[in-house]
């Protein structure tokens, strides 16, 4: 069934996108894939929030975390001497939908490169906020990181080492490269390093309600919550039309423009796509600023072979 990629492919190269692979799979097992490049293990960006979302959902179900914990009570030691106003209402969930209250995307890739400061917690809990959180939607990689700090207090381990028990053993994932903060957390709001090949199982897992050749592994329940609409989106990408950012966002997946589609997104073209409609998952591994282009030729020329 390669035949399926044929014209995304040809669309690929005539256009020049700078894409490192995608592969599809449907009905239980890869139905396609095409490497331009060597599936080696490279940063998927952002998709590393829906592994640490996996984790959060976990640890929700063991009782280890609950939606409305605070960040100031679980991180009494890291508190600036003053604290801005709202953040006695900022609660994990918050974080997840990325409605923190902060006016600006906090600890991206130039800020984490050129900031002294070593406590990121203290730094994250030091901004202001300008709007209660819950009311607006600001992606950002703190909220992500701050969400990550917490799982690794509830479990009581690095969060790496977490999933790597709970998430990618049984994935059959071997122990991935992850950044960490300068504190020696997980830097859980970005560059985990998987193959293409390692990265499609967290939408295979998702498709499948949590379950993983006959195993459940992270509960139904949270895949459908992590997934509904939580929260008005609005584009975060650079280049590009940005279209599929406008659909809405939930526990760190995005909404796509197809009802009941949904996708995990690292920035330059980093995707896990679910279609449940389709029982089907598309992935892709790229390095391509207009991100948008990608899912404009998987929408053009691979769901409709579907």
């Amino acid at each position: 069934m390669k035949q399926i990629l044929n014209a995304f492919i040809e669309h690929a190269e005539q256009n020049k996108i700078g894409i490192y692979g995608i592969s599809v799979y449907k009905s239980g097992s890869i139905l396609a894939e095409h490497y331009f490049a060597p599936d080696i293990p490279r940063s998927i960006y952002s998709v590393s929030k829906g592994f640490m979302a996996t984790a959060v959902g976990r640890l929700l179900d063991d009782g280890r975390l609950r939606l409305a914990d605070r960040p100031i009570d679980f991180f009494p030691h890291h508190l600036p001497d003053k604290i801005h106003p709202g953040y006695d209402k900022l609660t994990l969930e918050h974080l997840l939908t990325m409605s923190s209250g902060h006016g600006r995307a906090l600890l991206h890739e130039d800020e984490r490169r050129k900031t002294k400061e070593t406590d990121w917690i203290r730094y994250i809990l030091s901004q202001p906020l300008v709007s209660q959180p819950g009311e607006r939607f600001m992606y950002s990689n703190s909220s992500a990181y701050l969400a990550g700090c917490m799982a690794e207090k509830a479990a009581g381990v690095k969060l790496i080492d977490y999933l790597y028990e709970s998430v990618f053993a049984p994935l059959q994932i071997s122990y991935p490269a992850w950044d960490e903060c300068p504190m020696g957390h997980t830097f859980a709001a970005s560059t985990l390093q998987l193959r293409l090949s390692d990265m499609i199982k967290l939408g295979i897992l998702y498709l499948n309600g949590g379950r993983y050749e006959g195993k459940q592994i992270v509960p139904k329940k949270w895949i459908d919550a992590a997934t509904d609409f939580k929260i008005a989106s609005r584009r975060v990408s650079i280049k590009g039309t940005g279209e599929d950012e406008r659909f809405g966002y939930g526990y760190q997946f995005w909404l796509c423009r197809f009802p009941g589609v949904y996708r995990a997104f690292g920035r330059l073209g980093q995707f896990v796509i679910v279609l449940p409609e389709h029982d089907a998952v598309i992935a892709t591994s790229a390095h391509e600023q207009n991100e948008q282009s990608i899912l404009d030729a998987i929408w053009g020329t691979v769901l409709e072979r579907l």
